[in-house]
C-alpha cells in the first residue's frame, strides 16, 4: 500500500516523476481495475512518456492514432473513469479540462 501523502486530494500523483508501474497498478486496484493488460498498459505508458516530454496529457485522438486502440476499446479498458484513470494512473497531474462522452478529450 502506497502511502496517502504522495496523493492530492483528488488522487493524482503530487509529484509524476515518483511514478512507476507498482504505482499505477495500486491507482487501477484503487479504480477497481484489478489486472493491466499489455492494452492497458500500452495507453498508461504513452500517456505517461507524453507528459515527460510536453508536460501536458496527449488528447483522445493522440492516444487512439499512436497506440492504435479504438476510442471504443478505451472506454472498454478504462470503464466509468476515462481519462481520469488513463491520466492517474500514467502518473500525470489532473487535467484542466476533461470532455466527451467518455472522458477523452477530443
Amino acid at each position: 500500500m502506497l502511502d496517502a501523502s504522495i496523493f492530492d486530494k483528488e488522487g493524482f500523483l503530487n509529484e509524476p516523476e515518483i511514478w512507476t508501474r507498482e504505482i499505477a497498478v495500486e491507482i487501477a486496484a484503487k479504480h477497481g481495475l484489478t489486472e493491466l493488460t499489455p492494452e492497458h498498459w500500452k495507453v498508461i505508458e504513452f500517456v505517461h512518456h507524453h507528459f515527460e516530454r510536453t508536460q501536458a496529457p496527449p488528447l483522445g485522438h493522440k492516444i487512439t492514432e499512436k497506440t492504435g486502440i479504438s476510442r471504443q476499446q478505451l472506454a472498454n479498458l478504462f470503464p466509468n473513469f476515462g481519462v481520469i484513470l488513463i491520466v492517474s494512473g500514467a502518473g500525470n497531474p489532473k487535467p484542466r479540462v476533461v470532455c466527451g462522452e467518455t472522458g477523452i478529450a477530443e
